[in-house]
C-alpha cells in the first residue's frame, strides 16, 4: 500500500477466501495457497533481516515456495474448466502468486502473467468483465470494485514487466484501454492508494513503455531507414517529455504520497528518453537533475512510511549516480526494507553492478546491460 490506510488487497482476498469451505472449490484453493506464501516469503524477509536466524528464513522461504507450487496445482486444476476460467478467485489467484515472485525477488513471473492476461481476455476483456460483474456493496471490495482492484494491479504488474521485457504494456492500445480512463468506473479506483500514482498519469507511463520498446526493435537495418526512424523518434521523444514534464505542476488536492509518485516517475521516465532517444550522458545537468528529484522525493516518502512501489524509478535514478549520491541511494534502499522484501536486494544488486561497471569503464554499463547478462528480467513495483 502507498498510501497508508485499510489495505484493500487484504480485505478483497480474504472474501474470497472465506466465501467457501475448505477443499470446495479449486480457485479459492489456488488463493489460499498463494496469499498464505506471501505470508511465509514476508516472514522469511523478516527472519532474514534480523540476521540471528537464518536457518528460519530458508525454512520459511522453502515454505513460502511449497504454498506457490500448491496454489499453482490448483489453478491449473481450476483453468481446466470454463467456471474455473470465470472466477474472480482464479484471477485474484494468479494475482497472487505474482505477488509471492516479486518479494521473492523479482523472477519466474512471466508466465503467472501471461496467464492472468489470458484470464482476463476469456472474460471479453477489461470492459466486458467490469460490465459483467456484480454491483459492490457501499464499503466491501467485492463484485466490480473488486475486479477494478484486480485489473488495476494487473496493468501496473503488466507494465512493470515491459519495462525489461520489451512487450507492449496493456495499457498502450487506446483501443483497448477506454475502462481505465472511464468516468463510469471512476469511484472504484485504487491506483492511488495502491500504487501512489494518479490513474491517467499511468497512461502517460505506458506510452513510454510502448515508445521506448518500439525504438529498440526498429534500430536495425539500413543506414537510412534508421536516420528517418530516428528523426520520427526524436519528434515523438519531445512530445513524451513535455507531457511527462507537465506532471511537474501536480493537479491540485492530491495526497501528498501521489503527488511525489507521479514526479518520481515522470522523472524515472524522462532519465530514459534523455538517454535511449536523446542520447544524453549519465553526467549531463538534466539527467542529474532527474536523478537528484528522483532521490530527495523518495526519501521523503519513506520518512513517513510511504516508500512502497519506487522501486524501478530508484534503479533507473541510481544507476546514474557517483560519488557520495551512490549513499543516498543506498540509504532509499535501506529505507524500503521496511515495506518491502526480497525485490530489495535484487535491485541492490542491479544498481551495484552497474556502478561497477561504469567505474571499470565497462562497455556495456547499463542496468538493461546488467539484467541481460545476468539474465534477469525482474518484476519489480
Amino acid at each position: 500500500m502507498a498510501v497508508p490506510s485499510e489495505n484493500p488487497i487484504v480485505a478483497a482476498n480474504l472474501a474470497l477466501v472465506l466465501s467457501k469451505p475448505r477443499g470446495a472449490d479449486s480457485p479459492t484453493e489456488a488463493l489460499r495457497s498463494a496469499l498464505l506464501g506471501v505470508a511465509a516469503i514476508h516472514q522469511s524477509f523478516l527472519l532474514a533481516q534480523g540476521g540471528a536466524t537464518p536457518e528460519g528464513a530458508d525454512e520459511m522461504m522453502q515454505i513460502a515456495q511449497r504454498f506457490r507450487m500448491t496454489s499453482k496445482l490448483h489453478l491449473t486444476k481450476a483453468c481446466s474448466a470454463a467456471e474455473g476460467t470465470r472466477s474472480d478467485a482464479s484471477l485474484a489467484a494468479a494475482l497472487a502468486i505474482m505477488l509471492l515472485d516479486i518479494f521473492s525477488g523479482g523472477q519466474h513471473w512471466s508466465k503467472d502473467m501471461e496467464l492472468a492476461k489470458n484470464l482476463v481476455r476469456l472474460r471479453g476483456g477489461p470492459t466486458l468483465l467490469l460490465a459483467r460483474s456484480t454491483p459492490a456493496t457501499p464499503g466491501l471490495i467485492e463484485g466490480i470494485s473488486r475486479n477494478r482492484l484486480f485489473l488495476d494491479i494487473l496493468a501496473v504488474y503488466d507494465m512493470a514487466g515491459c519495462l525489461v521485457s520489451g512487450n507492449t504494456p496493456m495499457l498502450s492500445d487506446a483501443r483497448e484501454n477506454s475502462w481505465w480512463l472511464s468516468d463510469l468506473y471512476a469511484s472504484y479506483s485504487w491506483v492511488e492508494s495502491v500504487f501512489g500514482l494518479s490513474r491517467s498519469f499511468l497512461a502517460i507511463l505506458a506510452r513510454v513503455c510502448f515508445f521506448l520498446s518500439q525504438v529498440a526493435r526498429t534500430r536495425t537495418g539500413e543506414i537510412t531507414e534508421e536516420a528517418r526512424t530516428d528523426l520520427n523518434n526524436l519528434k515523438e521523444g519531445r512530445e513524451l517529455y513535455s507531457s511527462l514534464e507537465s506532471w511537474r505542476q501536480g493537479i491540485p488536492g492530491l495526497p501528498a504520497r501521489v503527488y511525489s509518485g507521479n514526479i518520481i516517475y515522470a522523472k524515472a521516465s524522462q532519465i530514459l528518453l534523455l538517454r535511449d532517444i536523446f542520447g544524453l550522458d549519465p553526467t549531463d545537468y538534466m539527467v542529474q537533475e532527474c536523478v537528484q528529484t528522483i532521490l530527495n522525493l523518495s526519501l521523503q516518502c519513506t520518512a513517513i512510511n510511504m516508500g512502497v512501489d519506487l522501486i524501478w524509478p530508484v534503479i533507473i535514478a541510481g544507476s546514474h549516480t557517483y560519488g557520495t549520491d551512490r549513499t543516498m541511494v543506498m540509504e532509499v534502499f535501506e529505507a524500503f526494507r521496511t515495506q518491502c522484501c526480497y525485490e530489495i536486494d535484487t535491485s541492490e544488486n542491479i544498481v551495484q553492478h552497474v556502478w561497477k561497471r561504469r567505474d571499470q569503464g565497462h562497455p556495456r554499463p547499463e542496468w538493461r546491460h546488467v539484467m541481460e547478462d545476468f539474465g534477469l528480467k525482474p518484476l519489480l513495483v
